[in-house]
């Protein structure tokens, strides 16, 4: 069963919400009552209803739709690069490429036959190898999926990839089905392959809980010997353990697979095999991740122990129940990791029964690292460990007022260190700042101003610092403010730091690397430095459009290389492109801006340098990048064949090792190469 997170969970009743809102306010009356003719009465539709309804059955899937493309324009705002957790169409599945709709969302057989119609074949027989490969990591990708089901891989062996043979090529196709747990898939490519390797199935499966692959390969010896009949009787005792490793049990302790736990202790105990192996690090290990049925039934059905570490790590995980029974039923013990590592995780259960039942007792680690008042008036109270200064110091960067003070009051002992404010004003703690610096004497250190900024501190606090600490700043400080994109900070330094060395042409050519187009305006107004050449290079390779004509606009005499349109046109920024065609003379390197274009499927760059500056490729346009969509580099891969830009001896040379992943290329070129072109 595959359950959802907290937040899709969430998103999806959200969703719901809305759609049946919606569907409520069309409004489904029932016919007035003849008994009351003035009455009519809202009722619950039925859901079946609904979706029989054209119109509401639209609306639901246009909300669908809008909540999607809302979901994706915050993923982008957020800076991420990539689009997380959407859902997509039909449509855009298709675009991505035929593989894609296999191997990666591992659509059914009915839909992706329809795609499949053309049959990879050419003359020669190393172009068919070629294509034959393709299918089969294919198939052996789409097996690994966790979609993956036996009718679609059964139609894509026997109607698309007849030659498939995993028991050659593919020696690790058991383990990406044991891994996602399609037992049944395994279960018929070993009837149908007998030879397949096996190898670390047991070992993946154990690691991923999948109980019914280790049932299948446990049987399966058995099975194959009574269908053949050419074992001896003593060769009939094969059991799991022939497709396990030594690190099978670890696996399956680290995941939490109790079952499978049990499974391989009771395989153990029957064949004393010595390829399974149990140490103390398994009760161990199950103890670090939490999991106390496996801790307990390893107490009582094995002998091999546990270590320190095991209530260790009851207690750094907060789990009393599992220090209790160690503590009661082992002999082992802990160290004063225990109480160290509770402390600083706020289990104050845990202090307080360490401190009442055992004698380890603590380091100052345990008050130096603790965010917890309460823990630390309580170790405070009852121990005589005590802390340092560094007590302080961790509260002032995590920005525990409550325990600065306490300190401060209580244990005039410990002090401070000199970079507990630069570490509050890093974290944006400007109560934190302000406390220590009226009531500390160790003082601060002198980046305190830079730190602020890096971390894209407040107006209050930058201010603060400047008129109280006079740390000064850097051209690090400037710099951050930069890429930050703060102008309210640049504007700032400038007022309180115009004659400082902290400026430079770095500071112009920062700004126009990140596309800070008002920073870049506000430098060349109020600053004199400048930028250098390789500010214009640098938002030309991002793409930065606006900064590319003001610096060529309102700069006089900046230079760029060849590189500018190189890796713009590498990037895709097609609008920079035209405009250093247009607008400038340095040009592009040949072969490097249209190759570059070429291998990330950018074609209208290709099209614009092959058409405008009767730019040539070379075989590199061919080594598709792994950045490049499939269907993009298919349009490229189109353009350049279309046009002859390319060779049927350049095509052999890579299709092979860089273009096998794209269905569509490959059928391109066979094509291509069984022409007469």
């Amino acid at each position: 069963m595959t359950f959802m997170s907290i937040n899709e969970h969430d998103d999806r009743e959200r969703l719901f919400m809305k759609i049946f809102t919606s569907v409520q306010d069309v409004g489904y009356k029932k016919k007035p009552n003849k008994n009351n003719n003035n009455m009519t009465h809202n009722t619950t539709t039925p859901l079946l209803l609904v979706f029989k309804s054209r119109y509401l059955t639209k609306l639901i899937f246009k909300h669908i739709e809008e909540i999607h493309k809302q979901q994706e324009e915050e993923e982008v705002k957020d800076g991420t690069g990539s689009i997380i957790n959407r859902a997509l169409k039909g449509r855009e599945i298709i675009k991505r490429g035929v593989l894609s709709m296999i191997s990666i969302y591992a659509m059914p057989w009915n839909f992706i036959k329809h795609y499949l119609k053309v049959s990879l074949s050419s003359d020669d027989d190393d172009d068919t190898k070629i294509f034959s490969q393709v299918k089969l990591n294919i198939i052996t990708m789409y097996c690994g999926h966790r979609n993956a089901t036996l009718d679609t891989l059964i139609h894509l062996i026997d109607d698309w990839a007849p030659d498939f043979d995993p028991q050659e090529t593919h020696s690790h196709l058991a383990s990406y089905i044991a891994e996602v747990g399609h037992v049944d898939l395994l279960e018929y490519l070993i009837n149908r392959y007998p030879n397949i390797n096996l190898d670390s199935a047991g070992d993946i499966a154990a690691e991923f809980g999948h109980l019914s692959i280790l049932k299948l390969l446990d049987n399966l010896p058995k099975q194959q010997q009574q269908q053949q009949q050419q074992q001896q009787q003593q060769q009939m005792l094969c059991n799991i353990t022939r497709y396990l490793s030594k690190n099978a049990m670890y696996r399956a302790v680290s995941n939490g697979h109790l079952e499978i736990v049990k499974v391989l202790f009771l395989h153990l105990n029957q064949t004393q095999s010595e390829i399974l192996q149990c140490t103390t690090f398994a009760m161990d290990r199950a103890a670090q991740g939490g999991f106390f049925e496996i801790v307990k039934f390893l107490h009582f059905n094995r002998t091999e122990g546990c270590s320190e570490s095991a209530m260790n790590s009851a207690a750094q995980i907060g789990d009393i129940e599992m220090l209790k029974f160690l503590h009661l039923n082992r002999t082992e013990g802990c160290t004063t990791d225990a109480m160290d590592q509770a402390s600083k995780n706020g289990f104050i259960d845990i202090v307080i029964f360490l401190h009442e039942n055992r004698t380890e007792g603590c380091t100052v680690d345990a008050m130096d690292n603790s965010n917890s008042l309460e823990i630390i008036q309580y170790l405070h109270n009852h121990r005589t460990e005590g802390c340092t200064k560094a007590a302080m110091a961790r509260a002032a960067e995590n920005g525990k007022l409550n325990i600065v003070q306490w300190l401060h009051y209580n244990r005039t002992d410990s002090g401070c260190s000199r970079d507990a404010i630069g570490n509050a004003a890093k974290n944006g703690h400007i109560d934190m700042v302000k406390f220590l610096f009226n009531n500390r004497t160790e003082g601060w250190d002198n980046n305190a101003t830079d730190r602020a900024i890096n971390s894209n501190g407040s107006m209050e606090m930058i201010t603060f610092i400047h008129e109280n600490l006079y740390t000064g700043c850097s051209s690090d400080g400037v710099n951050a403010a930069v890429i930050n994109d703060r102008l309210d900070i640049i504007e700032y330094l400038h007022y309180h730091y115009p004659q400082s060395n902290i400026w430079s042409v770095n500071t112009m050519d920062l700004a126009a690397r990140y596309g800070h187009l008002n920073i870049v305006k506000f430098l060349k107004v109020n600053r004199s430095e400048g930028c250098s050449n390789m500010g214009l290079e640098y938002a030309c390779d991002k793409g930065h459009f606006q900064i590319v004509r003001y610096l060529s606009d309102n700069i006089p005499n900046i230079r760029i290389s060849r590189d500018a349109m190189d890796n713009a046109a590498r990037n895709g920024h097609i609008d920079i492109v035209r405009f250093l065609q247009y607008s400038r003379t340095e040009g592009c390197t040949p072969l490097v801006a249209i190759n570059g274009a070429a291998q990330r499927g950018h074609l209208q760059v290709v099209e614009f340098l092959h058409k405008i500056r009767n730019e040539k490729c070379s075989s590199e346009a061919l080594l598709a990048h792994h950045l490049c969509k499939s269907n993009n580099y298919t349009d490229v891969f189109r353009y350049l064949v279309t046009n002859r830009m390319v060779s049927k001896m350049q095509i052999l040379d890579h299709l092979a090792k860089y273009s096998w992943f794209c269905y569509e290329v490959l059928d391109l070129a066979n094509q291509y190469l069984n022409s007469s072109i």
